[in-house]
């Protein structure tokens, strides 16, 4: 839950010990992986126990309002209603994966009309932009620090070098 609402992102290795992915191969090697899983000789991760389901409906409801609060705390609501229709996900569906799909398909399709949703792909968009454009050769010529605290030496010390 925490790596879907902060967005936080793990390695590879990570992901498969968590059992997010079924394998984990080097490059080199990618082309036969890509064949065993087409062919059905990639050894899948181990599932969880059947009683893992159970487990997780009887906790589920105190950590996704868990989940909520903190949520709150770094993303408001009317800002950020995507982390909030996650949680509300969790909470109803979390043990029933095939109900859990088909409910996060409706609740997709909904956010991603919204106004929230539709700032924040311009956002992004702007942002990429904003990177090519920083690329196409500008030179700074100047730098002025106002203040001289931790931030504004660092800063200072960064552009003289």
């Amino acid at each position: 839950m925490s790596l879907m609402l902060t967005g936080r992102t793990i390695d590879a290795r990570g992901a498969r010990s968590l059992g997010l992915v079924d394998a984990v191969a080097q490059e080199r090697h990618v082309k036969n992986a890509v064949k065993d899983a087409v062919f059905g000789r990639l050894k899948r991760a181990q599932p969880r126990s059947p009683e893992h389901g159970a487990q997780f409906r009887s906790r589920a409801r105190p950590a996704c309002l868990a989940h909520a609060q903190r949520a709150e705390k770094a993303a408001p609501h009317e800002h950020y209603p995507a982390p909030y229709a996650l949680i509300d996900l969790w909470e109803h569906h979390g043990g029933d994966k095939i109900a859990m799909l088909t409910a996060e398909r409706v609740s997709f399709a909904k956010l991603m009309v919204t106004q929230a949703a539709q700032n924040l792909i311009r956002v992004f968009f702007l942002r990429e932009q904003m990177k090519k454009l920083a690329g196409s050769g500008n030179a700074i010529g100047y730098v002025h620090v106002i203040g001289a605290g931790a931030m504004g030496g660092d800063i200072a010390a960064w552009c003289r070098q």
